[in-house]
């Protein structure tokens, strides 16, 4: 299905889909490197829990980086820019141990990983006027969705290429919007079995992005005008891989995501998480 919006109204739709959005930056030496990443994920509550959701895949790799002797000053931090009356420009430290987030599975199963945020995170995100996706806004199929009018899909994230250190020192990055355009059948270049479903889209109407590497987590959403010019959105899922194209990639379903979210929040309530 074509993607009709317009540059101005992709421009309209990112700076209000964008106070859903953060970022997980991980910084960490190397042989003598120093190496910059940031996770794209959103904020969401379920059971009354505010959480930083992102590809399960992308803990999976920072659990690594915790394990691997090789690694120093490891340091992970939330990144919060983007919302609407946003009061401060530094970043929020994170506890990086294990014990404080889960992540259930990777590009070959249910691609979902778990933050749940800290209270001082909580805090600033709320002196900001940030705002949190409720389970109804993520519960519906893609049918469901595109039987409700809704034709109109973006990508939100920070491609690794936007990352470069500036000349003070301090990290510069870039955060994205992309129209994509969902595709019917699966393309060539994927895991040919995974474990949970997919969705399957390609990115349209850029030229300057040579491939979406760093955009797993990131959410996508689907949009649509209302009649009194008002716009409505849903999450459709969470972007987990790429195919052999660069500019195509796979979708976890957010609608699969709820009762694993769920399952996880009542083993964590009894202490089992």
């Amino acid at each position: 299905m074509k993607n009709k919006l317009s540059h101005n109204e992709l421009d309209e739709m990112a700076r209000e889909l964008f106070n859903y959005f953060l970022g997980l930056r991980v910084t960490y030496a190397y042989k003598d490197h120093t190496h910059n990443h940031i996770v794209s994920g959103f904020l969401v509550k379920v059971l009354g829990v505010p959480l930083f959701i992102t590809a399960g895949h992308c803990l999976e790799s920072l659990d690594k980086l915790l394990e691997d002797p090789n690694i120093n000053n490891l340091s992970v931090e939330f990144v919060d820019q983007l919302g609407k009356e946003p009061k401060y420009r530094h970043a929020i430290p994170y506890t990086a141990h294990p014990d404080y987030r889960a992540h259930v599975g990777n590009e070959t199963s249910l691609d979902m990983g778990i933050i749940p945020l800290p209270v001082s995170l909580q805090l600033q995100l709320e002196r900001s006027n940030r705002d949190y996706i409720f389970e109804q806004g993520w519960t519906n199929s893609l049918k469901e969705l595109k039987d409700d009018g809704y034709e109109d899909f973006i990508l939100l994230g920070i491609p690794s290429d936007s990352i470069a250190p500036s000349v003070e020192g301090r990290l510069n990055f870039e955060y994205r919007a992309f129209k994509i355009e969902m595709l019917e059948e699966k393309p060539d270049g994927f895991i040919s079995n995974t474990s949970a479903d997919r969705y399957y889209a390609k990115i349209i109407g850029v030229d300057d992005l040579p491939n979406v590497n760093g955009m797993s987590g990131g959410p996508v959403f689907a949009v649509k005008k209302l009649n009194n010019e008002q716009w409505a959105f849903h999450l459709v899922g969470i972007q987990s891989g790429q195919g052999s194209q660069s500019k195509v990639i796979s979708i976890c379903p957010g609608s699969d995501y709820i009762q694993g979210i769920k399952d996880y929040l009542q083993r964590k309530a009894k202490g089992a998480a």
